[in-house]
């Protein structure tokens, strides 16, 4: 289960921010918790772009043009490597957790 955008709504497979005006308390937490993490989404895809801007789609990419979804993920493996290599990102810092080494992400990266 991937949780998205609201725009998206929720489906078989997609889980989004619950609408209404009469949610419970425990509806309410939940908002209020996956709006804390959904913010390290919003400053992943930030860096992608601010380290490769060749992946600022609304400005550089062009569908079936171009090999859009290589390009993101060569994007992705180098950013992620990035971080094995340094002390993590602010992702990381918010989750409290370390980065592995480049060894370790490289081998179980797919």
């Amino acid at each position: 289960v991937i949780y998205g955008d609201p725009a998206y709504g929720r489906q078989q497979y997609l889980l989004s921010p619950l609408k209404g005006s009469r949610l419970t308390a425990q509806q309410e937490r939940f908002n209020a918790a996956m709006s804390k993490v959904r913010i390290c989404v919003k400053w992943e895809f930030g860096r992608l772009v601010q380290y490769w801007a060749f992946c600022d789609h609304a400005r550089n990419q062009k569908l079936q043009l171009q090999p859009v979804g290589t390009t993101y993920k060569v994007a992705v493996l180098l950013a992620n490597v990035w971080t094995c290599m340094n002390t993590g990102t602010q992702t990381s810092k918010f989750f409290g957790l370390s980065p592995p080494s480049v060894e370790e992400y490289l081998l179980t990266a797919n």
